[in-house]
């Protein structure tokens, strides 16, 4: 980081050490969109995930509510596909909307991935 006129400025090197408050930690969010297109095109996929993906992994918010609610289904042993997942998320427009989760699973060509 460098100084001007006594402020810092973020981004900038001093010493070997920047400044990374306002730097985004590492993501994807087109994996983060394929799991979600995956599950809800293969719920069988829940088993092999269920262990090691929580919501907070998620980057995007609306990423977090829809695994939330996938996840709250899978619990209660209710399949989750676009209709389900739509009619089970009550903020559905925070969460993209039923247009956003029907581009999830067609913009996902395989499964076999996660």
């Amino acid at each position: 980081m460098r100084r001007r006129s006594g402020l810092v400025v973020p981004g900038k090197h001093r010493e070997g050490v920047m400044d990374i408050s306002n730097m985004s930690p590492p993501h994807s969010v087109e994996a983060e969109q394929a799991v979600l297109g995956g599950l809800m095109l293969d719920n069988e996929s829940w088993d092999l995930i269920a262990d090691r993906i929580k919501a907070d992994d998620f980057f995007r918010a609306e990423h977090r509510l829809i695994f939330q609610s996938i996840a709250a289904l899978a619990e209660s042993n209710r399949p989750f596909d676009v209709v389900t997942v739509s009619d089970s998320i009550a903020a559905i427009d925070a969460a993209g909307g039923l247009a956003y989760l029907s581009e999830l699973a067609k913009n996902t060509p395989s499964v076999a991935n996660i």
